[in-house]
């Protein structure tokens, strides 16, 4: 389908699907911008508290913004934290295997794995100011709650005020120790003049909140999509280096990021319509991922599909800038998992239960059963 018009939180906006349509979007800047225009229902998008992210930029501050963190999130940097995180999916999965009972992915996995590995091990921070971030990345989900008159919820403030206090002390710690990670990387662009004082504080924000619902999230809609399928699961045991094509037909056909959103730059056709000056484009990157010009048989779930285009990170320069990271964690466990675990099964008396942004389809819980429990599970129909 091209193209259409639909009613979106009250407002009319232009919903587009096809793989060509929005790819072509994300790459003509000029009439599909990601400033958000200047308009008091934009508030659903200020995730930001007013301050400007690079999400929300077009070139070329989006490039000059992305420079400073590029080198630091590219697949050659990412590729150094690989011994850590395997070490800390180890520490994850040994006790699951120890103990044999049903467990949550999310709970005892997912979510506890991506602040270990992008609070812990990219960021360095202290496991006991975790809880700061969880609360932020947990309340811009909120805005959606925001008042006719603007007034974001309560818990949103009180969450933003101790995540800007935090970012703000890491920020001048820099001045007496300076660090070689992406915090410093940021800091040290802000001292040459590259970044304003209000986009490094923002820069900092967002890495520190940026992916971790994405990783969780990836994890999680990992393993309910190869434990749905009998045969995906046992294509994968037999040969866990093929976690790499299961991320990806993963984030094809189940995507943590269900869409994005341009602006309408400028009064503009887009297919049969003619759309005004500030009209919100929806991006949906799950309905280009079962487009069958581009996905044969697309509701078809098959590790062998090698599904690297898809656009469930973005495409063009608004590629997710941590994308190599989600990826690289979700491969390692998917891995371990099929190396170190019997045979898994979704636990049919605990359905999974979804929740998340208006963004995503985040599972809240994944539980588990392992086949020790059960080997009937596990024998061939007579």
């Amino acid at each position: 389908m091209g193209p259409f018009w639909a009613s979106v939180a009250g407002q009319p906006a232009v919903v587009a699907a096809r793989h060509a349509d929005v790819a072509a979007i994300y790459l003509d800047h000029a009439r599909f911008s990601s400033v958000k225009p200047p308009s008091p229902d934009m508030v659903r998008f200020d995730f930001f508290n007013g301050l400007k992210d690079m999400t929300h930029t077009d070139p070329p501050d989006h490039g000059r913004l992305r420079r400073t963190v590029n080198p630091t999130l590219a697949p050659g940097s990412i590729i150094r934290l690989q011994a850590g995180i395997q070490q800390l999916i180890d520490d994850r999965i040994a006790p699951i295997r120890a103990s044999s009972a049903p467990f949550d992915v999310m709970e005892q996995i997912a979510r506890p794995l991506s602040l270990d590995v992008l609070l812990g091990l990219l960021l360095r921070v202290p496991r006991e100011d975790y809880g700061i971030f969880q609360a932020m990345t947990e309340a811009m989900a909120l805005l959606g709650e925001t008042t006719p008159d603007g007034r974001k919820p309560q818990a949103y403030r009180d969450a933003w005020a101790a995540g800007e206090a935090y970012c703000r002390r890491a920020i001048a710690a820099q001045a007496e120790r300076p660090t070689d990670d992406v915090i410093g990387a940021v800091v040290r662009a802000f001292r040459a003049g590259t970044l304003s004082e209000a986009e490094v504080l923002v820069m900092v924000i967002n890495l520190f909140v940026g992916g971790l619902s994405t990783i969780a999230t990836l994890i999680g809609n990992a393993f309910v999509q190869i434990r749905s399928l009998r045969d995906q699961h046992a294509l994968l045991k037999a040969d866990p280096d093929r976690a790499g094509d299961a991320t990806d037909e993963v984030l094809r056909f189940d995507s943590p990021g269900l869409i994005n959103y341009k602006f309408a730059a400028c009064d503009l056709t887009l297919g049969n319509l003619s759309v005004p000056q500030g009209t919100v484009v929806y991006l949906i990157h799950q309905g280009t991922s079962f487009d069958e010009r581009v996905f044969p048989d697309p509701e078809r779930f098959d590790i062998g599909r090698r599904a690297r285009n898809h656009l469930s990170f973005g495409y063009g320069v608004h590629f997710c800038i941590g994308a190599h990271l989600a990826r690289l964690v979700t491969r390692l466990v998917l891995a371990s998992a099929m190396r170190d675990l019997p045979p898994l099964a979704l636990d049919p008396a605990r359905p999974v239960r979804y929740g998340g942004w208006e963004q995503e389809r985040a599972p809240l819980a994944v539980w588990i059963e392992q086949a020790t429990l059960d080997r009937r599970r596990e024998r061939p129909q007579e």
